[in-house]
């Protein structure tokens, strides 16, 4: 096994930004909140599909995706405070639907 010759990079494993760190110009600021608000998109798409699959008219969909987003933003603030402290957004999944 060989020994590392310079800093990790993100192409052998490596991490790009520690905790701390920040991205060190305005584009890549605006890169990663645009794939971050992309990602925030799940939880209108799920909670839509689990509405109208029981038949859900539209303030009960209204509701359940209201209460996806609030039980979203609270997981993601104990995920960010007290937990790994790294910009992870909890949201619903359908992973275990899949299975």
């Amino acid at each position: 096994m060989s020994e590392p010759t310079g800093p990790a990079t993100p192409a052998d494993g490596g991490v790009l930004y520690g905790v701390e760190e920040r991205p060190r110009r305005l584009w890549e600021s605006l890169l990663y909140g645009w794939q971050h608000t992309l990602v925030d998109v799940s939880p209108f798409i799920l909670p839509l599909a689990v509405a109208s699959g029981l038949g859900f008219d539209a303030a009960q969909t209204a509701q359940l995706i209201s209460f996806g987003l609030i039980a979203m933003g609270l997981a993601t603030l104990l995920q960010t405070t007290l937990g790994n402290r790294l910009p992870i957004v909890q949201g619903p999944s359908a992973t275990g639907g899949a299975c």
